[in-house]
């Protein structure tokens, strides 16, 4: 396997792992002016993903849509430019 490869497998497993609440994220101090959403997909969505990936051929993989909204939220009160 070539190293891009490697590093894409390992990304996706970590994604998985927070997905799943298996990997302890640190929480930004309230100070940063954001806070920390819940888990990236919703049991429902996470079984769903399971079930997908175990569909598609092995050559292929199967990811979910993240936006940095559903990771983190400006508190409330930030102004536009802060944020």
């Amino acid at each position: 396997m070539e190293i891009f490869e490697i590093a894409f497998i390992v990304l996706a497993a970590l994604l998985v792992l927070a997905a799943l609440g298996k990997l302890k994220i640190p929480t930004p101090s309230s100070s940063a002016g954001y806070r920390l959403n819940g888990p990236l997909f919703s049991p429902a969505e996470r079984s769903f993903l399971g079930v997908l990936i175990q569909a598609v051929p092995d050559e292929n993989l199967v990811l979910g849509k993240v936006r940095v909204a559903d990771v983190i939220t400006p508190e409330k009160g930030l102004s536009r430019p802060k944020w």
